[in-house]
């Protein structure tokens, strides 16, 4: 069973956004969230809206979580219980650049660090 999933995700974020009359200026942000689900959608192709092949769209759906700096320098902390009226979030699956999970399996558990493009399953001591 999968106890917890974060995941890194950047998304374009409107620095104007306060300010209705202004054209919009998009920077890049990075977000932290809990990964919740991941959704597969297949669109047929329709020739009446300009799509001649069918499209697979792939999304996830990611509950935000706040962070703050860390106690040692260049980290971050994640708080766990202020991020529970957050909205959640759907996005483009693409856009999350890390994930970091832990699972329980045959009495054991094992450690998932998705951060560099690939998968990694770090099984800790016993003792731990």
């Amino acid at each position: 069973m999968l106890n917890v999933l974060i995941t890194q995700y950047k998304l374009l974020v409107d620095r104007e956004a306060h300010r209705p009359n202004r054209p919009p200026v998009f920077e890049e942000q990075i977000f932290y969230g809990r990964l919740l689900n991941i959704y597969e959608i297949r669109f047929p192709a329709a020739p009446q809206l300009r799509r001649n092949r069918p499209e697979v769209f792939v999304l996830a759906r990611v509950h935000p979580c706040p962070i703050t700096n860390g106690p040692i320098p260049n980290s971050i902390s994640y708080l766990p219980h202020a991020h529970e009226n957050a909205s959640v979030e759907v996005i483009d699956i693409a856009m999350i650049s890390a994930v970091v999970g832990r699972f329980n399996f045959e009495a054991r558990t094992y450690i998932l660090d998705r951060t560099d493009g690939n998968c990694d399953c770090i099984i800790p001591a016993a003792d731990m």
